[in-house]
């Protein structure tokens, strides 16, 4: 499932990453040789702080996703409401702490995907059912005629001696 929109922003979180590690490694780096634990502690959650608004691409893909299940009338994973006990726990769905987004896991995107393949297999058989059993006979039925007319018209050229 690839569209140009999707492909635009994991590059940009791609990118965003490659800065967010170029920038924080060195402090981490400096403070494990001093042996600073509360400045290597520091960066390290400075770190994941950026790191963890960096979601655009995961939130695109779900929507993606869920807007291809719709269209195929699937049944999309259900999302728990914050205030229910087994919202974290939830396998399916993950919510960014940093922004409120919820967007679907590896897990969650890899049932929507087989349900959004299987559907989409078990239509084109249908139609290749319905090409084989109308279309291909159609074309071969004109493929008859069309020889039947040559010969007709040929058998006629002769009979008449037309050149």
């Amino acid at each position: 499932m690839f569209s140009l929109r999707l492909w635009s922003a994991e590059r940009k979180q791609l990118k965003e990453s490659k800065r967010i590690r170029e920038k924080y490694h060195p402090l981490l780096d400096a403070a494990k040789k001093r042996n600073d634990q509360n400045a290597y502690q520091s960066a390290l959650a400075e770190m994941r702080f950026e790191s963890d608004d960096n979601d655009g691409a995961d939130i695109l893909r779900t929507h993606i996703y869920i807007s291809r299940a719709r269209k195929l009338s699937l049944p999309i994973p259900v999302r728990l409401d914050r205030d229910h006990a087994d919202f974290d726990s939830d396998e399916n769905w993950e919510e960014n702490p940093m922004n409120g987004e919820v967007y679907l896991t590896d897990k969650g995107l890899l049932e929507i995907g087989r349900a959004i393949r299987k559907e989409e297999m078990e239509r084109l058989e249908h139609t290749m059912r319905w090409v084989t059993r109308v279309v291909l006979p159609l074309i071969g039925l004109f493929v008859s005629l069309s020889g039947l007319i040559g010969t007709t018209v040929g058998y006629i050229a002769v009979k008449h001696g037309l050149k």
